[in-house]
């Protein structure tokens, strides 16, 4: 059980830093994107 509770920390820690950094990279890449009138159209 303490196996199970340990992987699970440290699989939450690895998904919440990999929704961080692709959060922080989308919002990046739209500001810029929006600033130099760029866009997916």
């Amino acid at each position: 059980m303490a196996r199970l509770l340990i992987g699970g920390r440290i699989s939450l820690a690895v998904g919440l830093s990999a929704m961080a950094v692709s959060l922080t990279l989308g919002t990046l890449i739209g500001a810029i994107a929006g600033y130099f009138g760029g866009g997916g159209t």
